[in-house]
Formats: C-alpha cells, structure tokens, sequence
C-alpha cells in the first residue's frame, strides 16, 4: 500500500471531531454493478422506444445528446417522451441490465429503422455492497449525501443503521440539529420513485427547495465534504459543486480523483477541493484503508486459502470458523464476504487488531502459522504465509510452513512455559468445533405428546425452558401421502423407495421437512426458543439461530425420532449445518471424554467378498470402494495404502485377528445388513451364512475401543432401518450409513466425510455435516451420528498432500483446451442471442476421448463458481449399419433416451430436462453425445450433427437456457490426420455460424507431454530425488498415451511412487551410490 497516498490532516481531523460528511456520485453504484449514467439513459430511449415508437425522431435526438456527452439534456427529452412513466422506467433500468447498441445511422438521420442495431434480453441485477461501502459506513462520518438511487450505502451499515432520506423529508433541519446519523438521497430513493429526479430541469427547485437548501447547509456550513464516486462526464458534481458555491456559499473539502484525468483535476482545484490522485479506480478502496488506518475505525483485510470453490455457503462457514480461531489473537472479527478463484475470505477486525495479526505473521509467530497452516490459509493481508500442506511449501522465515509446524510441535515445553500459552490455549479453544456452544436436548415420547428437556454443559437441566406439543401437531406443513409432519417423514426414510425420496426430500419438501425438524427440537413459540438459544449461547447476542453455530447432542431412545434426518434442520430457509450447527445421538446428557487423534492412524476395513449366487442382494461395488478407499488414503499420507497401518478383511475371523493384534482406531464395514433372529446382523463374509450380530462386533472392540466406527450397511428395502449407533456403547464416535437402495452416494458420502476428517483434520461430527445445497437427502446419503465424546482433536499429518478424492477422468489437465473452451462457454452464458455451442474433440486410439466433456465441466465448474450451474446428460448416437447420421434421426434418439415421445416438442424436452433454477446462474444443459467411432470418413456424420444442433437444438432452445452440445471422435493415424487438416477451421465456417449457434473444435486430444506426467507427479506428493527420474521411465515405457499413461499413475498412487519406479525396472538413486 506504500503508492497509495496518505490521507490529508484536515480530512483526518475533520472526521476525530465527527465533521465530516461524505458526499457519494454513481461510481461507487458503478461499482457494484449498477448501470452508468449511459446505460441508464438507453435503457429509457428503449423503454420508451416500445412505449412510444411514434416519438422515435425525439428519441434520436435524445441519443445524439448521449452521444455527445450531454446526459441531462437527454434526460428531459426522455423525460418528455415518457411522461407519467418516466419515474417506474428508472426504477425498472436500475434492477436490470439490457445489452443495447444504438444504430448511429438511424441516430444521425441518414436512414430510417430501429433506433437500436443489437438488442439483448434484460438480465436482473443483485446489487451487493462493496468495499468501498463497507468503509464509507465505518469511517464515521457525520451523514452521507448520495446522488444515487440504490440503497448499497444502508445495506452496507452495521446494525443499528443510521435513517435514510429523500430530499422531500420534512423534518431534516430537525434531524441535523440533533447531531444524528443520517444518510440524505438528493436525487430521491428507488423505493419512492416520486422523488427521483434525473432531467435537467428537476434538479434547480427540489434539490434547492427551502427544506433541503437549509439541511444542506446547515450541514455543510460546520462539516468538510469529502467527495467520492464522481467523474469529470458526471453532471451531477458540476450541478452540485456550483450550487454548493453559488448557493450555499460552501467552497472546500476532500476528494480522490485519478492523477490522469486533468479535465477534473482542473475542475477540483478551481472549486478549491484538495484531491488525493491515484492510479486506478482499484485504488479507491485502498485509500479508504488508509483513511479508516488513520482514524482508528474497524477495517478489513483477506485471507486467501488454498482451496478449489466449495460453493458460498461452505465459503461463509470457513470465514465464520476463522474469525473465531483468529478472535483470540486479535479481537473480535466477523466474516464480511468470500470471493471464488482462487478462495478467499474478507474479514473484519479493528485497526489495532489487523496491525497485531500482520506483526505475528512477519514475525512467522508459531501460535499463529499453525492456525493458519491447518485452515490450508496461504496468505493474510497481503503477506504470504506459504503453500499448506498438499502443495510446494514456500520459503516461511528461512524454511517451509511444515517445518516451522514442526519446529512447534517438538518445542511445546519451551512455548509452554510462555507467555503465549493463554493466548494458544484460545487460539484453539476458538478453532476445534467441538468447543462451539452446546446443547444437550431429550426428546421423548409420552403417549401421543413430545416432552422436551434441554440440558446445559454448566448448569445441567433448566426445566424453565422444558415443554411438551402433541406429536401430530408438529411439522404439519410436510406431507407425503396421506401422513403429516415427523411421521410422513419417517415413512419416507423407512420405506427406501428412491424415486419416493427425490420427491419428497427434495426442493421445497425438504425445506419443509427442515422446518418440521426445527418445530420438534425447539418447538413453535418463538419467545421461548429465543430465552433458549441465548442461554446456549452465552454471549448476551441476539438469539436467531444463525447467530452463532451450536452442538446439539439428541438424546432419543425412540426408533422414529433417532432415525430422523437431523441435518436437514431448517430457520427460516436457512440450512443451520450451513452455518456450523451439528447435530449427532447421544446416550447421556453429560461426557467428559477427550479425543485425540492422529490421522490417518490404524485403519481396519471390512469388505466381504462378492455376493454368492442366488442371494438377492444389491451389488456394493466393493472391489471399486476398496480401490477408491485406498486411493483416498494414499493422498492424505503418501505411503500409507501399502503400509501395515492399513488392513483389510474380508472375513469375520479375519477382522477378529485384526483387530486383536493391530488395535484400530477406525473400524470401517462396507456389507449388507438384515434382521435375523429379532437383531440387526451384518454380512461379514462371501457365503449365505456369513452373518453376525451388531452385538458382537460391541464385544469385540470392548477391551480396545476404536475411536470410530462406521458402518456402511445396505438394508433390504422392506425392513426398517433397524441398526441404532447406540448399540455401540463403548465407542467414541459410530457413523451408521444407509446405503441401499443409494449404494453409490452412500459410498461417496463416507469417502467425503473421511477426507474431511481424517485429510482436514475436522471433528468426525463436524466432518459428516456438509451443506445440503437443497440436493436431495438421498445423494449425500442417509447416516445417523452417535458420539460420547466432550472433545475431539484430529492431528495431521502435516506432510500429507491433501485434495479432493480424484475423479479417475482427470488425470492429466490437458488445460489448453479447457480454457479454450471455458472461455466458449462463459461467452454463450454471457451473450444475448446465441443459444447453442457445438463442441467437437477428437483422438487417437488410446486417449479417452470419453472423459474430455467432465473433464471440461470439471474446470468450469472450478473457473466459473456460482455463476454457472451445469447439468450433464450422457447420449448414445443412433447406431445405424453402413449409414450417415441424419438429424431427424439425432431429434428422435434425443428424445427417446430423455423418455419423450418422437411428437414432443423439443423445447418442452430441453426445458424439462434444464438444470434447476440456482440463484442467478446462468443454466446450461450438456448434451454429452459420447465418442464416435470405426469410421473411414467422419465428414457426412459430423455435418449432419452439426446441422441438427444448428437447425434443431439452437432453434427450439428456451431464451432462459443455454445448451452445449459435445461430441469426441476417434480414429487411426490417417483419418486422424484428416480432422487434423479439416476440423481446427470449424469456428470459421459461416453455414455453422449464425446469432444464436457457433461450434468448436477442440485442438486434438493426442498423447501427453514429459511435462505432463512431471507436473502431475509434482502436484501428488512424489519425492524430488526420484520425480524426473520416474518420469522418464513412464514416457518412456508409454510415450505419454494417455490411457497407459493413466493406468501407470494410478497404480503409483496406490503403490507408492518409489515402489513403481522400482516396478519399471529405473535405479534409483541410492542403488546408483551402491
């Protein structure tokens, strides 16, 4: 911040004294995404345009004034033109942006015909205030004067907010007297479209009438103006700078202008306006910083982590979790805002606060680093902490993160003993969940009623807060079928039947279900959950749920209400596992058991073998679950799949012995479960009678109990869900997932929540609890949580590379055409007109063309973050002997695989199959077409598919979607040479070129690169001693095929990388010292 200028004394002094008034044009609105003064204006002439198409000489003449820079004189003419709709037109254009270009020959009078050449659809604006707001509203200001419309400055106050008035407001003398806080609009509020004023005419009498002229200058008579957010192209700061002067006798004050922009610096010094000159808009902020600095108001600063877009909500939980660990080290913080790509958080503190965390962080304060380094926190205000572990270390203070961790950890008596250790001690208060507020609640059912108790960590039961509702009264918003409330939804839950679960714990049923959940923990009198959760919380804060996150221990003996999908609890549309709540199943009201853990630890699987013939049980996948379960392992500790810390049994005698000789710590079953003999019995082995009692597995764990065990049992459909955690009684923490009939989500479930525990050192609970993102409950799997322990402290290892589990698609990046096509993508959900783009990727034998459309949605999901919400569809083309591909034969095999008949209509089809509505994400479905092979000649196939996503799908293609459409071809090296020749020239055709479809080819999918197989060893943790070395034996035994290629790494993944070296015949190192 060394370029940015100080703030002048006078400005600095005005502001201690509370006499200062920021004064606030459209460039902080511009900003924020509001329309300029130019877009706002043609957006009128449009609006008018379709009004009064008549009057379009009037609007031409309007639009030359624009041209030439005279807003105000177009503004009357508009004014004119729209008459009684002038004011509900504003309101409209400032919620709205419109692609328009106006036509300058029709402007210009030298043609007839529409005034406008391109014409978008309107898109809606979310308005969100900035940094630059945050400051304004913070700094302390005695009152802020806006020209603009918007309510950005109110929105971004803090709690109590200053009143906010229109020019019009009576009483406004009255209010400055008294010295309050105010904001003043003197252009008027879109929320009282009679006041706003835009033409030049309207601004001489309102603005100056005898109410605002006496505020104005009674305010300005004791107070210095601060001018922010004007150009020298706005006429407002040349009506408002002459007023001030001529009328209200007001010369001076403060503004920020850029240094380049001479026209108004010129007009600044003449008006005797001290300017502080910067560079760049992008400095405004800044200098805001440096003002807040100086007079020692609160201020924000960034934290940048390394971390792939995990979507807004987690995003605000991660800023909510930091700024608590952070607290004790510097003050009270709060989150402010997150930002995508790469992840980061805003965070406010005091000034005196942020000025201690920067000095610990230059001082590489061990306290600190570690609390950075475990959050995977890459930089902090500016200042670069280092690659967390999982990534290259950067140089921290003479050496790597890890190190000094490290360095931390072997000298904890000599911290210890000083006097950091309070401040450690909350430091990690602060950041372990488990140490969130807590609260025991007991539900019990007496006969057709719920009694609740609610028990405290420090005072035990209060029965002031106890309470009782009858059973079929609670939740009655959700139904399904004939029942209603907790009921309804334990049937859902109970019976299994998937296409009933998307149904009914989807979308809004869910919600409902989530309200339903809130209603039988809290009850529905909102005073006395209110005494309740300000009692649990302990901070005298306002009592809303999302205050702060809360510990809820469910202690139920009741099948029903145990079997209930507590994660799913609602407030008001707010997912409270969002905003850091966990709920888990308790057996006693009170625990003091401290868990420590340190990952990965002794792991033991269970996996029976495959499923005999004849017996009528879902298919588990198992063999692919140990692959996936192994893989996972070896990225959060290279080496750890094939060491003896990992086992896996495939039998109950096996898992005995196991279990007697290497005392796991994370017992883990992947099985089919069933009711024999009246208890629930698990399938522990490859023959019909390999079944034990849940029972059993208590006994054996009973001299050595596991930290955890989780069981991830597939029942028959027709039973209920008869394995209860509790059953478990000695263990820590048990984790019981329902997998049939959701085999595969269960299975990426438990492979989510173990990364999260064991690879992000979370709480197990506080693992298990991801947003919902209003996805069907089903698709992250049904689990119930049961835990008996006070504290839980996971430990990383802290040279564990640490990622999200790999999608065996993506092995090498191939980012050149990604971005290219990112970048295709983005302009479709971008552009007004076109609708559809084609996307042709082609290769030789041997390079997975198959896997390149999620390999390319993969990246834009990561690139693009919320703005883009994609849903892909996988297709079969028609198979068709010795004949080309047509497009009514592609519009009939769409239609069929979508399970429509051939007299549908295509945009019902494509409507109905759109992703769902998700914020204002552009939707884009993904017609994934497969690869098409064994041809000599792929020209008549691939026009004949280009012409039906041309002619068909861009055609018929609803305004509110975008489609693309991919297709990979593969063929052998003379064909291949061919498309090579042919295909790269594709974009520039004109028949496949119109305003709503362009198509592109993809630069071809052919072997990869030395490169490519070293950057990938960089990134999954393999040695520097032996990286180049083991390169040059994987290229040279595959010469970079992309599917041998693949196969090798994956097996270094779960061998070990040294291990596969040693595999393809390279020495290593230490053998050549030999």
């Amino acid at each position: 911040m060394s370029t940015i200028p100080a703030p002048p004394n006078g400005l600095v002094s005005a502001l201690r004294a509370g006499r200062a008034v920021a004064i606030v044009g459209s460039g902080l609105s511009c900003a924020a995404g509001a329309p300029s003064w130019k877009a706002l204006l043609l957006g009128l002439a449009a609006e008018a345009d379709d009004i009064q198409p008549h009057e379009r000489s009037r609007l031409a003449k309007a639009l030359a004034a624009m041209e030439s820079g005279r807003f105000l004189d177009a503004a009357s003419v508009l004014k004119s033109v729209l008459d009684g709709e002038f004011q509900g037109a504003i309101v409209r254009q400032l919620r709205q942006r419109q692609r328009l270009v106006m036509d300058e020959e029709v402007v210009a009078g030298r043609r007839s015909g529409p005034l406008f050449k391109e014409r978008g659809h309107p898109e809606p604006i979310s308005l969100r205030p900035t940094v630059s707001h945050w400051y304004l509203a913070q700094i302390g200001f005695r009152a802020v004067i806006t020209t603009n419309y918007d309510s950005l400055i109110e929105d971004a106050w803090p709690l109590p907010r200053p009143a906010a008035y229109s020019w019009s407001y009576e009483d406004l003398i009255q209010h400055i007297q008294r010295g309050e806080q105010f904001i003043l609009k003197i252009h008027g509020d879109e929320r009282h479209p009679g006041d706003m004023i835009l033409a030049r005419e309207d601004y001489g009498g309102p603005l100056f009438n005898s109410r605002a002229r006496g505020a104005l200058k009674a305010l300005l008579a004791t107070s210095q103006p601060f001018w922010i957010g004007y150009g020298h192209n706005d006429p407002d700061l040349d009506l408002l700078l002459d007023a001030c002067r001529a009328e209200l006798g007001v010369t001076g004050g403060y503004t920020v202008a850029l240094r380049d922009d001479e026209l108004l610096c010129l007009r600044l010094k003449n008006a005797h306006i001290t300017a502080s000159l910067l560079g760049s808009h992008a400095e405004v902020p800044l200098f805001l910083r440096r003002l807040a600095e100086h007079v020692g108001s609160r201020l924000l600063f960034t934290v940048r982590v390394s971390m792939e877009w995990p979507g807004a909500a987690e995003a605000r939980r991660l800023g909510q979790e930091l700024a608590w660990a952070l607290g004790p080290l510097a003050g009270e913080m709060e989150p402010w805002g997150v930002e995508p790509h790469p992840l980061q958080l805003h965070l406010t503190a005091s000034a005196d606060g942020v000025r201690k965390l920067r000095m610990l962080c230059e001082q590489r304060a061990p306290e600190l680093m570690e609390l950075l380094v475990r959050r995977r926190v890459t930089a902090l205000d500016g200042i670069e902490i280092g690659d967390p572990p999982g990534g290259p270390a950067g140089a921290v203070g003479g050496g790597s993160v890890p190190s000094i961790v490290h360095a931390f950890h072997a000298a904890g008596a000599t911290h210890a003993s000083s006097g950091w250790a309070p401040v450690r001690a909350a430091a990690q208060r602060a950041a372990t969940p488990q140490q969130r507020p807590q609260l025991t609640i007991e539900l019990r059912r007496r006969g057709a009623e719920l009694a609740r108790a609610y028990h405290f960590p420090l005072y035990g039961e209060d029965d002031r807060f106890g309470s009782r509702q009858r059973f079929d009264e609670i939740g009655q918003s959700y139904r399904a079928g004939r029942a209603v409330g907790l009921a309804a939804l334990h049937g859902v839950l109970e019976r299994g039947l998937i296409e009933e679960m998307e149904a009914e714990l989807a979308g809004a049923q869910l919600a409902r279900a989530g309200e339903a959940l809130f209603e039988a923990l809290f009850g529905p009198e909102e005073e006395r959950w209110s005494m309740l959760l300000r009692r649990a919380f302990e901070d005298g804060g306002a009592p809303s749920p999302i205050h702060r996150p809360l510990r809820v221990r469910l202690r139920v003996e009741d099948p029903l209400l145990s079997a209930l999908p507590w994660r799913a609890v609602r407030w008001r549309g707010h997912v409270l596992s969002e905003w850091g709540w966990t709920f888990e199943l308790c057996s006693s009201t009170a625990t003091s058991e401290r868990i420590e853990h340190q990952s990965p630890g002794r792991i033991l699987i269970l996996i029976p073998g495959a499923t005999p013939e004849g017996l009528m049980t879902p298919d588990l996948g198992t063999e692919a679950h140990r692959t996936e379960l192994t893989e996972l392992f070896e990225r959060i500790s290279s080496g750890y799949a094939r060491s003896e810390q990992l086992q896996i049994a495939r039998s109950w005698a096996e898992l005995e012995s196991a279990c007697a000789y290497m005392r796991p710590h994370l017992v883990y079953a992947h099985c089919h479960g069933a009711m024999l003999d009246g208890e629930p019995s698990l399938r522990v082995g490859s023959q019909p009678g390999d079944w034990i009692a849940v029972r059993r597995l208590s006994e054996l764990f009973r001299a050595h109990p596991p930290h955890a065990v989780a069981l991830n049992v597939s029942w028959a459909v027709h039973e209920a869900w008869p394995l209860s955690a509790a059953m478990l009684q000695e263990i820590p923490f048990v984790i019981s997932v329902q997998a049939a009939p959701h085999v595969a989500p269960a299975r990426r479930f438990v492979l989510e929540w173990l990364r999260a525990w064991l690879g992000d050192g979370l709480d197990p609970v506080k693992a298990a609890h991801q947003p919902l993102e209003g996805a069907a409950l089903s698709a992250r799997g049904l689990s119930i949580l049961h835990a008996r322990y006070d504290t839980w402290v996971t430990r990383r290892a802290i040279h564990a590379p640490i990622g999200p589990v790999a999608d065996a698609e993506d092995w090498f990046d191939r980012d050149k055409q990604r971005a290219i096509l990112f970048k295709h993508v983005s302009d479709l959900a971008r552009g007004e007109r076109q609708r559809v783009e084609a996307i042709i990727a082609y290769a030789r034998p041997g390079n997975a063309p198959e896997c390149f459309s999620q390999q390319v949605i993969d990246y834009i999901d990561r690139e693009a973050g919320d703005r883009l919400h994609i849903r892909r569809i996988r297709l079969r083309l028609p198979e068709q002997e010795n004949a080309a591909l047509h497009p009514d034969l592609l519009e009939h095999g769409l239609k069929a695989q979508l399970g429509y008949e051939a007299t549908a209509s295509l945009d019902l089809v494509l409507r109905a199959r759109a992703p769902s509505p998700k914020g204002w994400a552009a939707r884009v479905l993904w017609l994934d077409w497969g690869v098409l092979r064994d041809r000599k000649e792929f020209r008549k196939d691939v026009f004949a598919w280009l012409e039906f996503a041309r002619d068909r799908l861009s055609r018929w293609c609803p305004d509110e979607l975008r489609v693309v459409a991919a297709l990979a071809l593969e063929a052998e090296d003379e064909v291949f040479k061919r498309l090579h020749d042919h295909l790269p020239g594709l974009r520039a055709l004109r028949e496949f070129r119109t305003e709503r479809f362009r198509c592109t080819a993809a630069e071809p999918l052919d072997a990869g690169s030395l490169t490519d197989v070293l950057d990938f060893l960089d990134r999954h943790g393999c040695d520097g001693a032996v990286r180049e070395m083991l390169a040059d034996a994987i290229f040279a035994r595959t010469a970079g095929r992309y599917e041998e290629t693949r196969s090798l790494l994956r097996e270094g993944l779960r061998l070990g990388w040294h291990a596969l070296l040693g595999q393809l015949g390279a020495r290593t190192l230490a053998q050549e010292a030999w």
